[in-house]
């Protein structure tokens, strides 16, 4: 058990959300980018870099638009399928990785409980409320608030969903989350049910 990510799911001070949103924002902007240099490299020169600074709400807001930039870009070029499948594959790579970085960063274990404590302190830096419900039907993680979900369309929504569901995969390879409704595609809320979880110790 990490005292550390017991400490920070419970609270975590404004100068350390904005330092993770300054670094989420550089990986996830930085791979929609690439994609747009490989595609159209003469596209990129129109995007603008956001503006990371103020607090967290207002980090959150320029990142989110400059994410939905890029997925528009990327639709524009490459067409919507081919767009949201290639962005999607490179960003649950990213996921896989950031996931794997807080699991040695804070300690996580192999059970659900540290877990969902090291989701909790990832999505309290992006502005997410969730639970995780079990039933007799499996385990499913419900987001009730996002605050990235009001600058994204549904397409981008669905692209950038890809982080999170890497993120549970580098957290602990064993275990696979797929979000099937979206707050931003008009859903009440986000449900994204994870499967492995009978497996883990």
């Amino acid at each position: 058990m990490s005292l550390k990510l017991d400490l920070l799911s419970l609270w975590m001070p404004e100068f350390i959300i904005r330092k993770e949103i300054e670094y989420i924002a550089k990986i996830t902007i930085g791979e929609l980018d690439k994609l747009i240099m490989e595609n159209a490299p003469s596209k990129s020169k129109s995007l603008k870099k956001p503006k990371l600074d103020g607090n967290s709400m207002n980090m959150r807001m320029e990142m989110s638009s400059a994410h939905e930039n890029r997925v528009k870009l990327l639709i524009q070029v490459l067409g919507r399928d081919k767009a949201i499948q290639m962005s999607r594959e490179a960003l649950f790579s990213t996921g896989q990785e950031l996931g794997f970085q807080l699991k040695g960063r804070l300690g996580v274990g192999d059970n659900l409980a540290e877990l969902v404590k090291a989701a909790r302190i990832l999505y309290k830096v992006l502005g997410i409320d969730f639970k995780v419900k079990t039933t007799e039907n499996g385990t499913t993680l419900v987001v009730n608030r996002c605050q990235l979900a009001s600058y994204y369309s549904p397409d981008t929504c669905l692209v950038l969903s890809a982080t999170d569901e890497g993120v549970v995969q580098g957290l602990n390879p064993h275990l696979s989350m797929s979000f099937n409704k979206r707050i931003a595609a008009g859903s009440p809320c986000c449900l994204a049910p994870i499967t492995g979880v009978g497996g883990m110790r």
